[in-house]
């Protein structure tokens, strides 16, 4: 049986019932402040900058678009940062794959597939994961239902 829905999720999508969901527990929000790339991402290099602004540039269009969907928890913050962080390093390793040979040369000169695709299809079903706990996948994002224009933040009016 699958974990049940956030009732988050259920106000975001317009399926909220109180007869429903009122036993569950709500997560208090949190702001979303940008994490500090430059601490996560340590090192020097064209590399590892390109990583810092790409996590950053991605940060800066998913949080505000998330942060007004839903009731951001600090475990939504912390998804939220390591799929960005994941993401930056997908692109880079894709790069990198891109620059080098798809195909690589054995201890004893028999062709191999370059070993960066290990870290690549890593990095992709991490980027699953974490697409599917913060609701990024198309079929999610066609059913969000955006929040009313007066709500306001504490959501005690939705348990009367």
């Amino acid at each position: 049986m699958p974990a049940p829905k956030p009732i988050s999720a259920h106000l975001r999508d317009g399926t909220y019932r109180a007869d429903r969901h009122e036993e569950r527990v709500i997560v208090a929000a949190s702001p979303l402040i940008r994490p500090d790339f430059e601490y996560l991402l340590p090192g020097t290099g064209a590399e590892t900058t390109r990583i810092r602004e790409d996590a950053a540039g991605l940060w800066d269009r998913l949080a505000p678009v998330m942060e007004s969907a839903l009731r951001m928890s600090d475990a939504h913050r912390e998804a939220l940062q390591a799929f960005v962080i994941a993401q930056a390093r997908l692109q880079e390793i894709d790069r990198y794959i891109s620059q080098t040979s798809m195909h690589g040369v054995g201890q004893r000169g028999e062709p191999t597939r370059n070993h960066a695709f290990l870290i690549r299809n890593h990095l992709v079903n991490e980027l699953k994961t974490l697409r599917a706990e913060l609701a990024l996948s198309p079929k999610a994002a066609a059913q969000m239902v955006a929040p009313p224009s007066n709500a306001d933040d504490d959501l005690s009016d939705v348990f009367d």
